[in-house]
């Protein structure tokens, strides 16, 4: 289950994302953390249900997060539609990528090997 909070709103779908992919995102964040530039993204099984990117923005050292959450429309079958959609951007200090990807990595250590989905 993916949430994004912002100070009005909340939106919540579940998503499917290969363990595989979070590790490799996880791997990503930390080497953008470690060169102060790049990107790191993570993407949903599903295509368009959830993507997330992480990239640096200005000279200063921000990052800009942005990405999108959507849940599908089950009376249609997926068909390419959804309840709703929720597009997001935020802006990081560096110091909230360390704190994000040390959560993260502490999610995947506690799902074990198996941490597919």
């Amino acid at each position: 289950m993916v949430q994004i909070r912002g100070a009005t709103f909340t939106g919540t779908a579940d998503v499917w994302v290969l363990g595989d992919a979070m590790v490799a995102f996880l791997a990503e964040a930390r080497a953008l953390y470690a060169r102060l530039d790049g990107t790191a993204s993570l993407s949903s099984i599903s295509p368009g249900a959830f993507a997330l990117s992480v990239e640096r923005i200005d000279a200063a050292g921000h990052l800009g997060v942005r990405g999108r959450l959507a849940q599908f429309a089950t009376e249609y079958a997926w068909r390419g539609r959804f309840d709703f959609e929720l597009a997001f951007t935020d802006r990081w200090e560096f110091e909230e990528l360390r704190a994000f990807t040390d959560d993260l990595a502490a999610c995947l250590d506690a799902a074990g090997p198996s941490r597919a989905g």
